[in-house]
């Protein structure tokens, strides 16, 4: 062939070959083993990602492409169609640099040549595309062949075309080819509604209806159908696919219980009725508005029990069917996560042949009878624990005083390196001991006298970040947030130092093993809804105080006991149980609300709920000093208690003060009208027989209005503020006192200016 022809050729070729989606090569396969491509068109190089250069003398960088599981498939496929000459035909895969995994059809006819190599002439096309359309194709089938759905397909002369098993079973076909070929509208006990559903598919694309179908043994079915269009690659259609659903069974029971619900929807009690399972199949309105549900809600097929605690109801559907009936409460949990209190009577519903087929309950919400129930019991155990703690608290705390007042003169003539100062400051410690006990048993009933102010709560967490660090230990990890836009609050801050306190306390002792204690801050807002967690707070600004450990957490049962006077769960010894009592008397005392969350080996996180002062913080001052100071001014002194009063003459007697003593204040006022001198200050005690040291104060100070006063007290209720808070402006010093702190106390009235200390 001249050489002009030969190159027309090759160019031809090569212009047919770019043309092809593919390549077209030639293989040659050497006796010795030896490969290589003597021709490979251009489409080689997204085939293979290779030049038919890099192939044209050996085949090894095609080879290396191919995929290690597919390998030995296509060497034994080439040996065999070398050995018996006939044609390689095979899909296999090839791992491509750029392209990755692909998939590759392969063809291609053997010859032998003289010196005994075998040359194939194929083509090789990318089959990716193609293999995952087919295999869609197959999950696609089997997914409708597997569909509890009954589906089909007809042509647009309406002739069913396919049916999947679904459809096969419920029209009781034992082929689908029973049903090939024949006009839809035969399986339709109404035909004409199924020509028209027919007709409006083909209008608008689109039907859904419920038909009445005409199972192969004549009885009669209602099903659910949806209809639509099947789009041709052109858009034209090419016919109709159908689905469609037994609701013979569900419709039977919407009938009965649209019957039910006419007599039940008007109830104020919340129904539900359910299946043998538990499986809700009406609930009328008030149980979604009871649950935070509205009324378009869908709760049909979830079970009942799923309304409320686990631990609640746990066997409440066994002993329901054992006797047929069941009545208590129970703890339900709203719509967004709530606990509310619910009183359920449910009972079995049996049928005419005495089989139980539902079951039925009514379901009243007690959540604020319970509450006020609660809060009932728990201010008629304050009032007993007050009368208990005031029946006690004056006497014992005026012993104390008398006690922890001699033992500080006698510490005082002590020379500082005496041996007996350890063992005086012993039974001082318990002095303060037995005092704390009953403080705490008045903050409890909130008979403790307060003086709220307005603090920065967030600078009073970081005064006592480092106290609470020595307290808790070295294995507990401290971690303090503090919200920066948190408001003010009013509390008394001793109150609230004694709160974080015992609180932390509290979370060392759960957490032996060393954990984390968080105490954060953040601002609440109550709207009109009342707030999930406090109940009973009502709108507007508060901050919240959390207090949060990782310790073992609390069972229901002790949760519901920890703010129970002398409730422990201590080793006895361990522990007076007056600690949480007295955080929760604190915290109302002084207008706030506290919640708890806990559970067994979840830590626990006290909440304490706190109003907005809306003012700003009173400026604390530093600690006053340990000093003893005195004074020249006039001192009248009224105590009905002679040994307290001889000692608390005796100290401000000591400390400089012209001191007049009285045991009662009818005495005190006799002598004032026979012409005794003014006083600077009268510190008169609280509680006393005839006249208490209120109205002592207010007779004082009418007689001379510059009179400072300053009331002594170890109990108080109501005498000088009420509920035990003090009014602004007035002087107080708690019994038992050390004879430091009364002189501090005194000397501090009397500093303090006239208009704002008078009684």
């Amino acid at each position: 062939m001249p050489v002009s022809t030969q190159n027309a050729a090759a160019e031809l070729l090569a212009n047919l070959s770019r043309q092809v989606p593919g390549v077209i090569y030639q293989y040659r396969l050497f006796p010795d083993g030896r490969s290589c491509f003597p021709f490979a068109s251009e489409g080689i190089r997204e085939i293979y990602e290779v030049t038919p250069d890099e192939v044209r003398e050996d085949a090894a960088a095609v080879l290396a492409r191919l995929h290690p599981e597919d390998l030995a498939s296509v060497f034994e496929g080439i040996q065999r169609s070398a050995r018996e000459l006939t044609t390689w035909d095979r899909e296999y895969r090839v791992v491509l640099p750029a392209a990755g995994e692909r998939w590759l059809h392969g063809t291609a006819r053997p010859e032998r040549l003289p010196d005994g190599s075998t040359l194939w002439h194929g083509f090789i096309r990318d089959v990716t595309v193609q293999r995952a359309a087919t295999e869609q194709l197959l999950r696609l089938q089997a997914a409708i062949d597997n569909s509890i759905t009954g589906i089909a397909t007809a042509g647009l002369d309406g002739r069913v075309q396919y049916v999947n098993r679904a459809a096969q079973e419920f029209w009781g076909l034992a082929d689908p080819a029973q049903a090939i070929g024949r006009l839809a509208n035969e399986f339709w006990d109404d035909p004409d509604a199924a020509r028209d559903a027919f007709a409006r598919v083909l209008a608008t694309g689109h039907d859904e209806r419920v038909l009445r179908a005409r199972q192969r043994s004549g009885e009669v079915r209602l099903v659910q159908a949806r209809t639509s269009l099947i789009p041709g690659v052109d858009g034209a259609p090419l016919g109709v696919i159908a689905s469609f659903l037994d609701i013979t069974e569900a419709e039977a029971n919407a009938s009965a219980l649209r019957l039910r619900e006419q007599v039940l929807t008007t109830s104020l009690n919340a129904v539900v009725i359910a299946d043998r399972e538990g499986r809700m199949l009406y609930c009328n309105p008030a149980f979604k508005r009871l649950w935070g549900h509205g009324e378009d809600d869908d709760l049909h097929g979830r079970h009942a029990l799923t309304f409320a605690e686990p631990s609640a109801t746990s066997h409440l559907l066994e002993e329901l069917s054992a006797r047929g009936e069941w009545e208590g409460d129970l703890v339900a949990m709203r719509r967004d996560g709530t606990p509310f209190d619910v009183r359920v009577s449910a009972n079995v519903v049996r049928g005419e042949d005495g089989r139980p087929q539902y079951l039925m309950a009514s379901i009243s919400d007690i959540t604020e009878a319970r509450r006020l129930e609660e809060r009932l019991h728990q201010s008629q155990k304050m009032q007993t624990v007050g009368r208990l703690a005031g029946g006690i608290a004056h006497d014992f705390n005026n012993l104390l005083t008398v006690m922890k007042g001699y033992l500080g003169l006698v510490r005082a003539q002590l020379a500082p390196d005496s041996p007996l100062d350890n063992d005086l400051s012993e039974v001082d410690r318990a002095a303060g001991s037995a005092a704390m006990l009953t403080q705490r048993l008045l903050t409890f009933s909130r008979r403790q006298a307060i003086t709220p102010q307005v603090l920065d709560l967030n600078e009073l967490v970081r005064q006592l970040q480092s106290m609470l660090q020595r307290v808790i230990g070295e294995d507990v990890r401290l971690e303090v947030e503090l919200e920066g836009s948190v408001e003010s609050v009013r509390f008394d801050p001793n109150q609230l130092e004694q709160v974080l306190m015992n609180l932390a306390v509290n979370a060392r002792d759960a957490m032996p093993g060393g954990g984390v204690l968080r105490i954060r801050t953040a601002p609440h807002v109550v709207g009109d809804a009342p707030s999930p967690r406090f109940p009973d707070a009502g709108p507007g600004r508060y901050v919240e105080l959390m207090v949060e450990d990782t310790g073992h957490g609390m069972s229901p049962e002790v949760r519901a006991n920890i703010f129970e006077p002398f409730f422990t769960t201590k080793a006895s010894g361990v522990g007076t149980g007056l600690g949480l009592a007295m955080v929760y008397g604190a915290v109302t005392q002084n207008g706030g609300r506290i919640a708890v969350e806990t559970a067994p080996d979840a830590g626990a996180a006290f909440h304490i709920l706190l109003p907005a002062a809306g003012e700003k913080p009173t400026s604390r001052g530093s600690p006053g000093s340990a000093d003893e100071p005195g004074g020249t001014e006039a001192v009248m002194l009224v105590e009905d208690e002679p040994a307290i009063r001889a000692l608390a003459a005796r100290v401000l007697a000591r400390k400089g003060y012209l001191v007049t003593s009285f045991g009662t204040g009818a005495e005190a006022l006799a002598a004032l009208d026979a012409g005794a001198a003014a006083p600077d200050l009268l510190v008169t005690d609280v509680i006393m027989p005839g006249m208490h040291g209120r109205a002592l104060a207010d007779a004082v100070c009418d007689r001379y209005p510059g009179t400072r006063v300053l009331f002594v007290s170890g109990y108080t209720e109501d005498v000088i503020g009420p509920h035990g808070v003090l009014d602004a402006g007035v002087d107080f010093l708690a019994k038992p006192y050390s004879v430091t702190t009364l002189a501090r106390r005194v000397r501090e009235a009397l500093d303090r200016p006239t208009d704002a200390g008078s009684g």
